[in-house]
């Protein structure tokens, strides 16, 4: 048996809109899944891995700046310069911490290099002073110095390591990102070839079998129409699809069909009986002829009257007309304005999402001024101690060094001036980013807003829309009752004219009355015709 003999056809559709929506869910249950873990690997990358990369960066950058500063404080015997050192020191230990609470798995390392920044500080903090106040002999403090220097290289390589290993995970979680991705893409386009070749087989099945259903059926009708007439034969199909429904019910217009010819061949017999009393009622018809004349006369007086009322109608439904396409009219510009005051509000909406989107890169590009600024704060620190050595050089050169002391008193002028114009920007930058934070948020307010209103002119064009085709309805209705009674009018009209010839026609009745007998002996022959051209039937 074929499918579609035993599953309706709208089920067979239903099962191949099943596996279409089956394919499309899975390619989007996929693509969730891989964009869900790709979010969580990208949050970790964020607020771990990358901050914990800037961290080991940081301290990597400015660790030379301790031991810098603690020889040119040996160098220039400037105490300063120990405390200065001892400053960065601390600030990055600071940076180790804070390294170690955003990446747990790489806290030990931060700790020990936290420890170990701090060991060689104190060790160099204490050579400082003995080589500036000479409080050991230079053998022993030539010792300590080198066990001070390999320290300081142990130290310099587990900074460099552990900014390595920071890289390496934010590549790794990229990397691992992105082929996450790739293997969705290749998924999906796996599951939709599935999916397709399975739909094609399905569909394919589907209409062979229903256009096979059809073909049998059809064969089996044309048998029955060009047979020999016989009534009693039935068409047989054990389907339970929609075909077998058809078929059910040609099944039933051919016993119907049946059944109207065998109440033919009854009627005809009927007929010839009827044929008798036509007969005996035409003398009948004389007698009452002479009563319908009087009752045409009262017909055309009413007649008379009615096309009266059929004028006044017309008017009325021609002024109505005329009211409603005013009213259509009204309601078509409506709705012209609401669609215009909704395209404007549409275009005003998105003016604010761009207005709202470059603000928000206006703020994303102070903060990256920001980071610019205190790079260039960094810089004119350093410029400063740098002239503040330079000047403490060409102090002890005496007159020779007089003019570089000039140089380096106007670069320490310089790098103030830099710092605080830094600030003075920072601080800028600070109002102007918060300004465009409050600029955003009452652009969403602004969106928000405007989404409302397109939603309001919205249903006001559909309210209108609505109002008009109701007009439209009305006016249509309006013709049909124009034509309508128009009709009616022309139609009283002639029923008066009609009047006149029928009351011409009233006495012909009579003899008409004489020839409907004899028309009743035709009627009898045409019964026996009737019943040879039903006999070719078999009922």
């Amino acid at each position: 048996m074929l499918l579609s003999r035993y599953i309706n056809i709208k089920v067979q559709f239903v099962v191949l809109l099943s596996i279409i929506s089956l394919s499309l869910a899975a390619i989007i249950t996929i693509n969730v899944f891989i964009h869900r873990d790709n979010s969580q690997r990208l949050t970790q990358l964020e607020l771990s891995y990358y901050p914990a990369l800037e961290h080991a960066t940081k301290i990597n950058s400015l660790l030379p700046n301790v031991r810098q500063q603690f020889e040119a404080a040996v160098i220039m015997e400037d105490e300063q310069a120990i405390d200065y050192a001892r400053q960065i020191s601390a600030d990055l230990q600071v940076e180790a911490n804070k390294g170690a609470i955003v990446l747990p798995s790489q806290a030990d390392a931060f700790n020990q290099l936290s420890l170990s920044l701090k060991k060689y500080t104190e060790s160099a903090y204490a050579l400082s002073l003995d080589f500036i106040n000479l409080n050991d002999s230079f053998d022993n403090l030539t010792v300590r110095s080198n066990k001070l220097s390999a320290d300081y290289d142990s130290l310099l390589a587990l900074s460099d390591q552990l900014r390595a290993s920071a890289s390496q995970n934010v590549v790794d979680t990229i990397l691992h990102s992105e082929n996450a991705a790739n293997d969705a893409a290749q998924q999906s386009v796996w599951l939709g070839v599935f999916f397709l070749l399975s739909v094609f087989a399905v569909g394919y099945a589907i209409f062979k079998s229903v256009i096979s259903s059809i073909l049998l059926v059809t064969e089996k009708m044309q048998a029955i129409a060009t047979g020999d007439g016989d009534l009693t034969v039935r068409i047989d199909y054990s389907g339970k699809d929609e075909i077998a429904t058809l078929v059910q019910s040609v099944n039933q217009f051919i016993e119907k069909l049946q059944g109207i010819i065998a109440s033919t061949l009854s009627i005809g017999q009927e007929l010839e009986v009827v044929s008798d009393k036509i007969r005996s009622e035409s003398h009948q018809t004389l007698a009452l002829n002479s009563t319908q004349r009087d009752h045409i006369e009262e017909v055309t007086d009413a007649v008379n009257n009615i096309i009266a009322l059929i004028e006044q109608v017309v008017g009325f439904a021609s002024h109505a007309d005329s009211q409603a396409q005013k009213a259509n009219a009204s309601a078509q510009t409506g709705t012209q304005v609401v669609l215009k005051t909704s395209q404007e509000i549409e275009e005003l909406a998105s003016n604010i999402r761009d207005t709202a989107t470059k603000l928000k890169q206006l703020d994303k590009n102070a903060s990256n001024v920001g980071s610019i600024l205190s790079t260039i704060q960094s810089v004119a620190e350093q410029t400063n101690l740098l002239a503040l050595n330079a000047a403490i050089e060409a102090a002890r050169a005496g007159d020779h060094g007089r003019g570089f002391a000039v140089v380096s008193d106007e670069v320490r002028v310089l790098a103030n001036n830099t710092q605080q114009s830094a600030t003075e920007i920072n601080a800028l930058l600070g109002e102007l980013k918060s300004g465009s934070n409050a600029a955003v948020g009452a652009m969403d307010q602004g969106l928000a807003s405007s989404s409302q209103a397109v939603g309001d002119a919205q249903n006001a064009g559909d309210y209108l829309l609505e109002i008009s085709g109701q007009v439209e309805e009305i006016t249509e209705l309006n013709r049909q009752i124009a034509s309508t009674t128009e009709h009616q009018a022309r139609a009283s009209k002639q029923i008066h004219t009609h009047m006149d010839d029928f009351r011409q026609c009233s006495h012909q009745v009579s003899q008409s009355t004489d020839q409907l007998e004899a028309l009743s002996h035709q009627l009898s022959d045409i019964v026996t015709e009737l019943s040879k051209s039903t006999s070719q039937f078999k009922v």
